[in-house]
């Protein structure tokens, strides 16, 4: 059976570098008791030096990897607060979340700057999470007509995203549904319609490549994934992980979801 996904990211939390590491220790003291998971830590980058040694102890036992929640697409230069590929890899990253809906949407990333970001990680050598996912569950226009659908918005972001990207390249890249209006929320989406999505996600990419890549390529769900939805989202035949938010930064609830998807 192919591993589940477990992308955890912390976003701006928890406050300090104490806390970090007592959050990941809680999580994984059990590590070698979950199976069939992947699990990706996602911190702010200030405590990349407190935990990076943790996570790479820990990774004899149990599949964890160090993520970044962001990169800048130049590798150096005058870019005040941004962050390279090379300094990620200094600590050991992996993976790396591009296009999340919080960078789109509050700090004003474009399709053209989350492509830029996506080729760079991938020249790197680093494997990019790219999130997509529309702002409303339903959108109408002045006259009644629906408009702006999860399948148009997903559709454009995805091939923005990947317009460029070698072909060959295309299957490194794991692709994270998640519909905007689902995070942080409480609203997670209904599971056959994240399977729709993601069975959507594939069809594009078969047309961008082919239809083993396509089936290949890894797709995670996100947006108020807890303990209580996990398993249906991960039942479908078709979505192959999540992507975690707020339920990551807390211990109990990260520790039985990862419980939950060990026992799928």
């Amino acid at each position: 059976m192919q591993k589940r996904l477990i992308v955890a990211n912390w976003k701006m939390n928890p406050q300090t570098s104490t806390e970090a590491k007592e959050l990941l220790v809680s999580v994984l003291s059990d590590a070698s008791d979950f199976k069939n998971i992947e699990l990706v830590i996602c911190p702010p980058f200030v405590y990349f030096s407190s935990i990076s040694a943790m996570i790479y102890d820990l990774s004899s036992k149990f599949q964890v990897s160090l993520g970044a929640q962001n990169m800048h697409w130049e590798q150096k230069g005058a870019f005040t607060g941004e962050i390279s590929a090379q300094m990620l890899k200094e600590f050991g990253v992996e993976y790396v979340v591009e296009g999340h809906s919080e960078r789109r949407w509050i700090m004003g990333e474009t399709d053209e700057m989350i492509n830029k970001k996506i080729k760079t990680a991938l020249k790197s050598g680093l494997i990019p999470i790219l999130a997509v996912g529309e702002k409303e569950r339903n959108n109408f226009d002045s006259s009644g007509r629906h408009i702006n659908t999860a399948d148009d918005v997903v559709i454009d972001q995805l091939t923005r995203a990947l317009d460029g990207v070698p072909v060959s390249k295309i299957k490194d890249v794991v692709i994270a549904y998640e519909p905007v209006w689902a995070i942080g929320t409480g609203l997670a989406d209904n599971p056959d319609d994240a399977l729709s999505v993601s069975l959507l996600i594939r069809k594009v990419i078969s047309k961008m490549t082919d239809d083993k890549t396509a089936r290949a390529i890894k797709i995670l769900y996100g947006g108020s994934v807890n303990s209580k939805n996990i398993a249906e989202f991960l039942k479908q035949d078709g979505i192959d992980g999540a992507l975690v938010g707020g339920a990551s930064i807390d211990k109990d609830e990260f520790t039985r979801i990862l419980e939950i998807v060990s026992s799928l």
